[in-house]
């Protein structure tokens, strides 16, 4: 009866730190996810020689490890940016494409291949 109930406590706190890093992970994940959107509002208001900061409007992001993709539209057409999260510079913007990325177009830019891949599933 001893061995069980010590058994049962050992589960009990592996599941209670499996909960805790869930927990983390998922927010930092929207962190993240707030901190590519904060960045790719700046890039664009530092773009005001082109005029493009009061049109253009940041969406969803979605972010796997130090790469992000950034949705965003204008009054008349869209597009993704890809992003990075460069060390002391925090995130800055790669690229911009029209449409979706693709993983050949990710590896292009220098994402991983695994994180490509990861970035486009979760675009899907």
């Amino acid at each position: 009866m001893k061995t069980a109930l010590i058994i049962l406590a050992i589960i009990v706190v592996i599941g209670g730190a499996a909960v805790l890093f869930w927990a983390l992970t998922l927010n930092n994940g929207k962190q993240n996810q707030v901190e590519v959107r904060d960045a790719f509002e700046q890039a664009i208001e530092q773009a005001e020689g082109e005029n493009l900061a009061p049109r253009i409007t940041p969406k969803e992001s979605s972010v796997v490890g130090d790469y992000a993709l950034q949705i965003w539209s204008d009054e008349n057409i869209g597009g993704v940016a890809l992003m990075k999260n460069e060390s002391g510079k925090g995130w800055v913007i790669v690229a911009i494409d029209g449409g979706a990325w693709d993983v050949v177009s990710l590896v292009a830019e220098g994402v991983p291949e695994n994180i490509a891949v990861e970035l486009v599933k979760v675009q899907e």
